[in-house]
């Protein structure tokens, strides 16, 4: 027998295993022993390609935040705020709300046109939405705080954030 003492614990003893025992194991193995441990192996590649395709079929958002300046009348608009959300799963989803998180935890809720939220994605579509800067500055400059992530929430609740670039 072989001791074996883990750190930490009083340590177990192992029996060793001889190549001459692993042979008489063999030699007797039936043919329903073999169809047993087939069946085994074959349940655990179902088991494994059941979670594989049920974590690949999630919802998943991905969000993106931009600054872009629209053109108005006089042929140039205000700095912007662009987020936009893309659904990189697999079965549609409906994005309910958008925002930006603050460096207090606090979360500032971006308040559409009616038309443009609760929204349904496909597999692969995407929306974007656009805030004044100016407008976002002055309102968290009230709160004293800073933006660190944009936020996305589905109509289940689940929320989605990305980290702001330190330039944006």
């Amino acid at each position: 027998e072989i001791y074996i003492a883990f750190r930490g614990s009083c340590g177990m003893k192992l029996p060793v295993v001889s190549s001459a025992d692993v042979e008489r194991v063999l030699d007797t193995m039936t043919v329903e022993s073999w169809i047993a441990i087939y069946a085994a192996v074959i349940a655990t590649i179902n088991a494994a390609w059941s979670i594989y395709s049920i974590w690949r079929d999630k919802p998943k958002l991905a969000l993106k935040a931009n600054l872009g300046f629209p053109s108005g009348p006089s042929g140039h608009g205000p700095t912007c705020l662009y987020i936009e959300v893309v659904n990189k799963g697999r079965r549609p989803i409906t994005v309910a709300g958008i925002g930006l998180k603050l460096d207090n935890g606090q979360l500032a809720s971006y308040f559409p046109y009616e038309w443009e939220l609760p929204k349904e994605l496909q597999e692969g579509k995407s929306f974007r939405v656009r805030v004044e800067l100016e407008k976002i500055r002055k309102e968290i400059a009230k709160m004293s705080a800073n933006v660190t992530h944009v936020y996305a929430r589905d109509s289940t609740g689940k929320m989605y954030f990305k980290k702001l670039d330190k330039k944006l």
